[in-house]
């Protein structure tokens, strides 16, 4: 399930720019960590691909390779049957990390393995990667045999493959010569030749250069039969199909996009075969499990016909779930997917003509509607019943499912003088949460697809219309509407802190690595998916899916209150064994009478440019989670027996135990913090210590509420602002209530003359009782005032203190309003600390001296 942004060229051109002239410049003078990226275990795997039901000699290029343990893939049948002692590794990459290291595996690939991409984690005795993408087919990997710039350059050059093969090549990086790679085969007369190139899609993340290449094909005679560059359904990766005019040698040339940027890692799978390569299906879903006919559009051979058994899916799709079909047929199986959707939207297929309210086709939702802009101002209708204040949602599926469509609809009443009014209702593009996208900002093609919640103002019949936003048209531009009643949907999805440079979750922010008998905690929000509030509903999280020996727990989810992320806390116990689950969370309502749909996504964005720029974001709809080896320490945070108050300050007391031997330093941060409420910065435990303190302040304006906190211990051995490399902990979650303050002054306005002494006095209002007596003095006082002991203390019957103050004669002059008290009150232990009141205080000039007699 992926999606690929594809920028507007003037945005390419301009970081094309930036890339070649400042980000090197920046590299030059500043340590990679000051610049923001991030950094993984996993930086790069080569091969990038292999064939089902053998065994590839993988290299893994990363950092803190270390002790591995196992690789493992989101949709199974790939594992490490061996790994060698990591090496150290010679290739720059533009961020380097610490200390760039090559793993060597052996990885078998399954007979049953699924085809397509795979998202392959690999887990060392402490720290689980972030994926990298491995993409396994049915044909022969042949291995292109250049080394230098020029070795099969030219068509009399070129190196020969057998058909129905997969070359692993790359484009190398020739200086002021531009590397041309060609290949040739042998095809007979009629023939199908289908070449698809995987590049772009293989996600490298290299941190140096694109990876934009653009495909032709020549015929026996050496004219030039075919070409491909950006494609609809795969943006910047080409694929054709033709059928050959004749018997002989025809060659396939891979370049780059004239402009791109390359280096030696950018690497490439180039298909090539007599297998279907069309270049969409129609219709573009089904419901589970049903024999659906389909037509595959613009193969070599034409439209073909077929009929596909969907699987039967039980649960219920979110708006991101797609089915990757694989066309096949006699003369193989097609190595690239066309994403379908499942849904149990029973189909409806167009019926021309259809183009005005008259002609417009019924239906009724729920309902998914199927048709194909075909034809130049070409407009489908569609007519259906809604009912007054009944909420409908609708979605188009045209460019998420890789179609170039690019779709606008519109409502309007059923009636002749509605086609001149303004539609009801219209929609072009869409925002991420419209499309149930959450867990990343950069922007997919899908957003072309529109989607919008409908709510009737009248019962009776109306019309939908879908036409393209640019007037175009072909025999591919090809859409799916679902429709259905408006149900409340919600996403959870890892919260991301906002950092400057960054285009993907850090390791600290979303990768769930549990120490055996510890706990890690991350902050999971919540989104509203298309046409749902939240208003006052709140929600509990559960996990499904954990594997023996971990638990979770969670807090309640309470939007209203602005609320809408929770740390969600796992714990492993001593004896759970270490290993690689993929378990989904999911949101109950805690209030709803009506049902609401919940899902789960994690994000991962790729980089194919330079300077890390993600250029492809990939979805799964669960969480992968590892149970590593303990944690040289444990945190025990202790339980604060007051509250934190508005305007105050609280101090978190954390105990560190230490196993034996282990004594390096670490450093202390909450990861989570309340709303209105702040830290200072990220605490430095030195070696050997094994307490510490944080403070945490509120804001006067802070939300009244019971928070769960914790605080997370992270090793100084990695990069600790990500978390890579880093052994990461948490203690466990403890109670922090937000309350009202114990008390409030107002101050009366003073005044106080240079040289003299004065008074500050101030009512007070009792808020919550408090024992014994609290401390009071001043902050915000003029340079040249100063606060004189001893300093008033305010019991619980005080009605009213007054401050003694004291002006130098060179004290500034003039009217201070930002005189603010600060109260310690100690209760239960230990000393909370709160700001409260603004006064105003006037210095004026000394008083003039008596004149002489």
């Amino acid at each position: 399930m992926k999606s690929v942004a594809l920028p507007s060229r003037r945005l390419r051109h301009c970081w094309r720019f930036l890339s070649v002239l400042v980000l090197p410049l920046l590299a030059l003078f500043d340590p990679p960590q000051t610049l923001g990226f991030n950094q993984y275990v996993v930086e790069c795997l080569l091969p990038r691909g292999g064939r089902i039901g053998t065994q590839v000699e993988a290299t893994f290029i990363g950092n803190y390779l270390e002790n591995p343990r196992e690789v493992v893939s989101n949709r199974g049948g790939i594992r490490a049957l061996s790994f060698q002692t990591p090496e150290p590794h010679s290739e720059r990459f533009m961020v380097p990390g610490p200390r760039p290291e090559a793993l060597r595996a052996t990885l078998e690939i399954a007979p049953d393995c699924p085809p397509g991409a795979h998202l392959l984690f690999l887990r060392t005795e402490c720290f689980l990667s972030d994926p990298v993408l491995f993409f396994v087919g049915d044909m022969p990997v042949v291995k292109e045999t250049e080394t230098r710039t020029g070795e099969n350059d030219t068509p009399q050059k070129a190196q020969a493959i057998p058909l129905n093969s997969t070359v692993h090549g790359q484009i190398l990086e020739g200086g002021r010569e531009v590397d041309r790679d060609c290949f040739t085969v042998e095809v007979r007369k009629g023939d199908r030749l289908s070449v698809d190139l995987e590049a772009v899609r293989l996600g490298t993340l290299h941190y140096k250069g694109e990876n934009d290449c653009q495909l032709r094909v020549f015929g026996p005679d050496g004219h030039l039969l075919a070409s491909s560059d950006d494609t609809a359904l795969y943006v910047q990766d080409p694929f054709l199909s033709l059928e050959a005019p004749k018997d002989g040698r025809y060659v396939i040339e891979v370049s780059q996009h004239r402009g791109a940027l390359f280096t030696q890692l950018a690497h490439y799978l180039l298909h090539v075969g007599s297998f279907p390569r069309p270049k969409a299906v129609y219709p573009l879903g089904g419901r589970p499990g049903e024999l659906l006919p389909v037509q595959l559009l613009e193969d070599g051979k034409g439209t073909l016909p077929l009929k596909l058994r969907l699987p039967a899916e039980a649960t219920p799709p979110s708006p991101i779930t797609v089915f990757e079909y694989f066309p096949e047929d006699t003369r193989g199986r097609c190595p690239s997917a066309l994403p379908m959707r499942i849904s149990a939207h029973p189909n409806q297929l167009e019926n021309e003509p259809n183009d005005t309210w008259q002609t417009a086709q019924a239906f009724e939702f729920p309902a998914a509607l199927n048709g194909v802009i075909g034809s130049e101002g070409d407009v489908d209708v569609w007519r259906f019943h809604a009912t007054k204040g009944e909420a409908i949602d609708i979605r188009v599926f045209a460019r998420t499912l890789g179609t170039p469509l690019d779709p606008k609809i519109w409502i309007r009443p059923a009636r002749a003088e509605a086609e001149e009014e303004k539609p009801l209702a219209a929609a072009d593009d869409a925002l991420l949460p419209e499309r149930g996208i959450f867990s990343h900002t950069i922007p997919p093609k899908g957003l072309l697809d529109p989607a919008m919640t409908f709510m009737p103002k009248e019962t009776g019949e109306y019309v939908l219309g879908i036409e393209d936003t640019r007037g175009l048209s072909g025999a591919t531009f090809v859409y799916r509407i679902e429709v259905q009643p408006h149900r409340e949907s919600v996403c959870l999805y890892p919260s991301r802190n906002k950092r400057p440079a960054t285009y993907d979750w850090t390791t600290r922010e979303a990768v769930l690595q549990i120490p055996r008998g510890g706990r890690w905690t991350t902050n999971i929000s919540l989104g509203e998916g298309l046409g749902t509030q939240f208003g006052a509903e709140t929600f509990r999280i559960e996990a499904v899916g954990l594997p023996p020996g971990v638990t979770m727990e969670a807090p309640l989810l309470h939007p209203a209150q602005g609320a809408k992320e929770v740390p969600v806390q796992f714990v492993a116990a001593p004896g759970a064994q270490p290993g690689v689950s993929f378990i989904q969370l999911v949101a109950h309502p805690v209030q709803a009478q009506h049902p609401v749909d919940s899902s789960c996504q994690r994000g991962f964005v790729f980089s194919n440019r330079r300077g890390g720029l993600g250029w492809l974001p990939v979805w799964i709809e669960d969480f992968p989670l590892a149970v590593v080896e303990a944690s040289p320490f444990v945190l025990d945070l202790e339980q604060p027996k007051i509250g934190l108050t508005r305007a105050g300050e609280l101090d978190l007391h954390v105990r560190i135990q230490r196993q034996p031997g282990w004594n390096a330093p670490l450093e202390l941060k909450l990861d989570y913090l309340p709303t209105g409420v702040e830290q200072g910065p990220p605490v430095e435990v030195p070696a050997g210590q094994t307490e510490a303190t944080i403070a945490l302040r509120a804001a006067a304006d802070a939300p009244l509420h019971p928070w769960k906190v914790c605080v997370i211990g992270t090793t100084l051995d990695g990069h600790s602002l990500y978390g890579t490399g880093c052994r990461l902990v948490s203690s466990a979650l403890v109670n922090l209530p937000v309350t009202e303050p114990f008390v409030t002054l107002d101050f009366q306005r003073s005044s106080v003359r240079r040289g003299d002494s004065g008074e500050i006095t101030a009512h007070l209002k009792h808020l919550k009782p408090f024992s014994g007596k609290a401390r009071a003095s001043l902050i915000g006082l003029p340079a040249g005032v100063q606060l004189l002991e001893p300093f008033p203390e305010i019991s619980q019957t005080d009605t009213s203190c007054t401050f003694r103050i004291q002006a130098t004669p060179e004290a500034l002059l003039g009217q201070y309003k930002q005189i603010q008290a600060e109260i310690a009150v100690h209760e239960g232990g230990q000393w909370i600390r709160q700001q409260t009141g603004s006064g105003i205080l006037r210095v004026d000039p000394a008083r003039a001296s008596a004149s002489p007699q």
